[in-house]
């Protein structure tokens, strides 16, 4: 059986209590997502990430995207090493880290909202969702 996870055991329990509460709101104020909506979205991410097993390194480099937290989430729950890359690395520095730490996927979007991604290590699968794509 799956060790519990302390960091999913509090997000239940803040799911529970706040379910449709603003959990992400743009710099104006502005409601982005509900704490349902964001575990909506960690659910359907996950769903698209049977390529990755526990202990795979999924690498994320999206800024301050509103799919931050579903994206974590997702990885969560399926055992998946998060890999937070800094947006403004340079393509050689984001490959030496996906190479250093064995990346199986990368997660990017561009600021204009158009995606871009690889993998030197693998064959690219996408998973496009709200300007976001996953590569693995």
């Amino acid at each position: 059986m799956k060790p519990k996870d302390a960091l999913l055991d509090r997000w239940e329990a803040i799911l529970a209590q706040k379910d449709d509460a603003p959990a992400i709101c743009d710099t104006g104020g502005k409601v982005s997502r509900t704490f349902r909506e964001v575990d909506n979205a960690a659910r359907e991410f996950e769903s698209k990430m049977d390529s990755f097993h526990t202990g795979n390194v999924l690498a994320v480099q999206i800024g301050n995207h509103t799919d931050w937290p579903s994206i974590f989430t997702a990885c969560l729950r399926r055992g998946v090493v998060v890999l937070p890359l800094e947006q403004s690395i340079s393509d050689q520095q984001r490959d030496a880290a996906l190479k250093i730490c064995n990346a199986s996927g990368v997660f990017t979007v561009t600021k204009g909202g158009s995606c871009s991604g690889r993998c030197p290590q693998r064959r690219s699968r996408s998973y496009a969702a709200e300007g976001s794509r996953l590569y693995s």
